[in-house]
């Protein structure tokens, strides 16, 4: 039984992001309290649970009492559907975010480009500053020859966000702004900005948004969160697999170093990438409306 049943979507909105800012401030907590009874944070063991332990605490709580206090079913809520022909579109999705690899490697490098005004230089290398030390914490993470950390890492790192991240941004945010704004497209648009701007790095804004973007019309489309967990961790995983096999001497390719494909194999793959998604995801009678 929902508490809140006639509350309007904004006052949802606004609740849930309340919810978000005061579980990350818990998760904080959670991890000073553990540096002051003596727990090395720093270490790579202990800061791979930390990381599992602040995305359960600062994106899964807030979205299941969202779902909980305002609709009273949080099973249903977040559309999980196992159904054979889910699967089958989270199989096209997790190729379609293969393929958009290159892209995504293309804005990233576009992005860092980005220079803030003369006058705020000491702003910009503050905020680079600030991106390059996240970027190293999660290196020193996935810099691990042994299969055991790449099992961890990729439970920790690629799959406990894409359920973690999914549930709140897409599940919980997209779904009320829908609802507010009448409009599953400015939903999209407004949810991928959030989800980008919530990982504090805005010279890599514009490739976490693009992302965003693609996993809010795959949540829209499909009708099912299964589809957006699978997608979300293959594109994690890539990231993950490609540390170990580096670290391994495997390949030659630093992957903490965008790699810029030639334009137009960006072109291809962003072509192949949406024709996939237009066959697969956009329904057919929609399909024929616009031929």
């Amino acid at each position: 039984m929902h508490f809140f049943k006639s509350t309007k979507p904004f006052v949802q909105v606004i609740v849930l992001l309340l919810l978000w800012l005061m579980m990350t401030i818990v998760a904080s907590g959670i991890v000073a309290v553990a540096s002051a009874m003596g727990v090395d944070v720093k270490t790579s063991d202990n800061l791979l649970w930390l990381q599992l332990l602040s995305q359960l605490v600062g994106f899964v709580l807030p979205a299941v009492l969202f779902a909980w206090l305002f609709y009273g079913d949080e099973r249903n809520y977040f559309q999980f559907r196992f159904s054979s022909s889910y699967w089958g579109k989270a199989l096209v999705a997790a190729v379609v975010f293969l393929l958009l690899v290159p892209v995504i490697e293309w804005l990233t490098i576009w992005n860092d480009g980005w220079h803030l005004p003369e006058s705020m230089a000491s702003l910009e290398t503050t905020m680079r500053d600030m991106g390059k030390m996240s970027e190293q914490v999660i290196a020193s993470l996935l810099m691990q020859s042994d299969v055991w950390h790449l099992v961890c890492n990729l439970v920790v790192i690629a799959l406990c966000p894409a359920i973690c991240e999914e549930l709140f941004f897409r599940g919980a945010l997209q779904q009320v702004l829908a609802r507010g704004l009448r409009s599953p497209h400015w939903a999209i648009i407004i949810a991928a900005a959030i989800f980008s701007l919530a990982h504090f790095d805005m010279f890599a804004f514009v490739p976490r948004f693009a992302m965003g973007v693609v996993l809010g019309y795959c949540y829209y489309l499909s009708g099912s969160m299964i589809v957006n967990v699978c997608a979300h961790f293959v594109n994690n995983a890539v990231i993950v697999v490609l540390y170990y096999l580096y670290s391994n001497g495997l390949v030659s390719m630093d992957p903490s170093v965008p790699n810029a494909m030639p334009l137009y194999l960006v072109a291809l793959t962003l072509l192949a990438a949406a024709a996939l998604f237009y066959i697969y995801f956009i329904p057919k009678q929609g399909r024929e409306a616009n031929e």
